[in-house]
């Protein structure tokens, strides 16, 4: 017995097509609810909607900025000779040492 392969496509895991709007009316909602966001009138009549600065600094702390790329090699399995803290190292002038130890690259 043969199956012959489907000539039907596949579904596509992400869709083409935008979401309407009416489909964030219930974060839009508690985002009002929770007192997350402000509307903000302007001098012309006009008027903006705002993230609150408790908001602002939320979404700061869960999405940190992106930390550099390190341009040498990352051991998993080092002590840090500095703290002495097994934890991920990188060698430094011949010393295994954890980010936080690192000499500032800014100095």
């Amino acid at each position: 017995m043969q199956v012959e392969p489907s000539s039907e496509p596949m579904p596509r895991a992400v869709r083409d097509q935008a979401y309407p709007i009416e489909a964030f009316n219930p974060i839009l909602r508690s985002l009002i609810s929770w007192g997350l966001v402000e509307r903000v009138e302007m001098e012309n009549g006009s008027h903006h909607w705002e993230l609150t600065t408790a908001a602002q600094k939320r979404l700061d702390d869960l999405t940190p900025a992106r930390k550099r790329a390190s341009a040498t090699l990352a051991y998993l399995d080092h002590w840090c000779s500095s703290c002495r803290r097994q934890r991920l190292t990188h060698l430094v002038d011949g010393r295994y040492l954890c980010q936080a130890c690192e000499p500032s690259k800014d100095l």
